[in-house]
Order: C-alpha cells, then sequence, then structure tokens
C-alpha cells in the first residue's frame, strides 16, 4: 500500500536538531541571547547619550539667554535693574532644581550655566564656587568652562589689587598669587583655544593680571573696536588707566596720573553710552 507521508517542517526539523545537539544547541541560544541583550544595551545606551546632549544644549541655552537678558537691561536707559536680575536668579533656581533630578553628568554643563548666570550679575564669589565644580566634573578639559572660571578669578584679582601700588600692590600680589592669579592664568591659556567672539578681550584680561599694561590695553581697545556693543572691553580699558594712575601717583607724578584718570573717565563715558544701566561702568565711574 502506499503510505502517506509529508515533508517534515524547519521547526520540526529545528527540534530534532537540537534534541541530537543539546551541548550545541544550549550554546547557540546563550550566544543568540547574548546578541540580543547587546543590542538592547546598546538602544538604551544611545537614547541615554541623545538625551543627555539634549539636555546640555538645553541648559546652554538657559545660560546665553541670562546673559542676553542683563545685556539688554544693562543697555537700556538708566533705570533699576533689580527686577531683570531677579528674574536670572529665579532661573538660577530652576536650573539647580533640574540638576537635582539629574545623575553625576549633568553636573559640568549644569554648574557652568549656573556659573555663568552669576558671573553676569557680578556675583563673583558664588560664581567661583559653581565654576569650579563645573570644572571639577568636566575632568578639567572644557574650555568653556576655563575660560568663564578663568575670568571669575581674574576679576577677584583685580578686584583685589584695586587702586594699589607700589610695594602694597606687590604686597598683595604675593598674597593672592597662589589662589587667585596663578590659576586664573592657567585656566585662560587653557581656554586660548577657544575661538569666540570675545576672545580679544579675554587676550586682554590675561595681558593685564600677567602685568603686561600696554598689550593688554590695545587687546581691550581693539575687542570694543570689533564688537562696538562690548561695553565690558571700555570698562577693562578704564581700569587698565586707573592702574597706571594709582602707579604715577605712588611716584608722586600727580601731572601725568591726572592724565591717566581723564583717559580712564573718557573710557567709562564710551562704556556707560552702551550700557547706560550697567552697574560695573558706573561702578568705575565711582572708584
Amino acid at each position: 500500500e502506499p503510505v502517506k507521508a509529508r515533508r517534515a517542517s524547519h521547526l520540526e526539523c529545528l527540534g530534532h536538531w537540537v534534541r541530537r545537539n543539546r551541548l550545541a544547541s544550549v550554546l547557540a541560544g546563550l550566544a543568540l541571547a547574548s546578541l540580543v541583550a547587546a543590542g538592547l544595551i546598546g538602544e538604551a545606551g544611545r537614547r541615554r547619550t541623545l538625551t543627555q546632549a539634549n539636555w546640555a544644549q538645553h541648559i546652554g541655552r538657559e545660560a546665553e539667554q541670562m546673559e542676553a537678558l542683563l545685556f539688554k537691561a544693562q543697555s537700556l536707559p538708566l533705570h533699576d535693574i533689580r527686577p531683570e536680575r531677579g528674574q536670572v536668579l529665579a532661573r538660577i533656581t530652576q536650573i539647580r532644581q533640574e540638576l537635582s533630578n539629574q545623575g553625576p553628568w549633568s553636573q559640568a554643563a549644569g554648574r557652568l550655566a549656573i556659573g555663568r548666570g552669576l558671573l553676569a550679575l557680578g556675583r563673583l564669589e558664588e560664581a567661583r564656587t559653581e565654576l569650579e565644580v563645573a570644572w571639577r566634573a568636566s575632568r578639567r578639559r572644557d574650555p568653556d568652562i576655563a575660560q568663564a572660571l578663568g575670568l571669575t578669578l581674574a576679576r577677584l584679582s583685580q578686584r583685589e589689587l584695586e587702586g594699589l601700588s607700589g610695594k602694597l600692590r606687590e604686597e598683595r600680589r604675593k598674597a593672592i598669587e597662589a589662589d587667585l592669579l596663578k590659576p586664573a592664568r592657567e585656566l585662560l591659556h587653557r581656554a586660548e583655544a577657544l575661538q569666540s567672539e570675545n576672545t580679544l578681550y579675554v587676550e586682554a584680561v590675561l595681558a593685564l593680571i600677567e602685568e603686561r599694561p600696554e598689550e593688554a590695553l590695545d587687546k581691550a581697545r581693539e575687542a570694543g573696536r570689533r564688537l562696538p556693543w562690548f561695553f565690558e572691553a571700555s570698562v577693562l580699558e578704564a581700569e587698565i588707566f586707573r592702574n597706571r594712575a594709582a602707579s604715577l601717583m605712588g611716584r608722586g607724578d600727580f601731572p601725568q596720573a591726572e592724565g591717566c584718570l581723564e583717559e580712564a573717565r573718557a573710557a567709562l563715558g564710551r562704556a556707560m553710552t552702551i550700557g547706560r544701566s550697567a552697574p560695573m561702568a558706573h561702578q568705575g565711574e565711582v572708584q
């Protein structure tokens, strides 16, 4: 009689093979499971990296918006800018809250944004604290953080040396060398590779703290010419002339000192033409 039969399906063939080759089938299953797991882990890693990059960009935009808000307020006719400063502080509080919900990976970008906001507000000691955390979190290799922290330390050192000349200035420089001047120089040199619109201003600040006042003056003036809206270049120019005046007065050369003070007043006048409500410019005029 004819035998009724059918071809075995691929699934049945696989089942027979598995039963005959149990060890090999176990190893093949493990290999397949590893490939699937690796794929899932890789996809999760890519998604996590994308999420972190998007958050860092968002926080970077927040820092830019804080700086732009203050610049706009300082450029308007003389008025009380405390409301705008309050808005910036509110944004800083919001960034702190966001940071608390993120992992350690967020510290560099988040603390940089907070530090930039505080630096724009002129709250130098607080900015330093935040930016030092950011610098450590970046493993000391982010040029944006290096520049922001270097400028903060430079401004703190300038504040310490304001109005001093001769022996008093040299003694004070020695006192703040390790804490402010040396790290400021190192950080600003690290940031030299960062090409930004205020590169000349940063170079001027570096030249000033390295006791190269003529070069600092040239670079500050050139920064002001290239960026007519950047009133901080004129404020720095005024500071250079004030330092020169203090040195001349320390030597008893009052006529030359008066000439330098006139140059400083002219530079501050230019700064206040642009930053009409900028505290930095008006404080310079008082000094």
